[in-house]
């Protein structure tokens, strides 16, 4: 796990890799809240529940049926519950999986870029609630009406679902958080 202030990330060599970015909401500061922290902690839970979720997979009897059945969503469903502290913050989470399929959830501001031969050919686009509002995280016992990682699925049909596309060799991924690019 890296930190830059209010934002974290990870990137993990296990199974196919995967990587996770998140941006802490800096008006947290105001209330005398260290805004990374909240960042931080979910890029912690996020990291481990993805290399568990990788060990789970490689000691499962039907491999097939274990991987084909993965969702990003649930490794943040399981960090967001996890991340029991004040605070809030916006992620993203892409994985590769057998046959370069790439499997991302995005909630808020954050994103992935696909680029391949030099060319953009696939982005996530942001979630926002209005302007300069993103969809973010934050613990639901601690503030009842946040966002959830299962956000995304209320917008069947548009770019705040579930993505998943064919990576090609050649391909550079790449994930954002607060303007920064991982």
């Amino acid at each position: 796990m890296h930190t830059g202030g209010e934002d974290a990330y990870f990137i993990s060599k296990a199974g196919h890799g995967a990587l996770g970015v998140s941006d802490g909401v800096s008006a947290w500061a105001e209330d005398g809240i260290d805004p990374g922290e909240y960042s931080r902690t979910l890029v912690q839970y996020c990291a481990e529940a993805f290399e568990e979720r990788v060990l789970a997979a490689a000691t499962a009897v039907n491999k097939g049926a274990f991987i084909s059945k993965f969702d990003p969503r649930s490794i943040l469903r399981y960090a967001q519950q996890c991340t029991c502290k004040p605070g809030s913050a916006t992620m993203v989470i892409a994985a590769l999986q057998p046959q370069g399929k790439l499997h991302v959830a995005n909630l808020g501001d954050c994103g992935v870029k696909v680029v391949r031969e030099g060319r953009v050919v696939f982005e996530t686009k942001p979630q926002q609630h209005d302007f300069n509002l993103p969809y973010q995280l934050s613990h639901p016992q601690l503030f009842p009406n946040t966002d959830t990682a299962d956000s995304a699925d209320r917008w069947a049909g548009c770019w705040a679902r579930l993505v998943v596309m064919q990576a090609a060799c050649g391909c550079c991924i790449a994930g954002s958080g607060g303007g920064r690019w991982f």
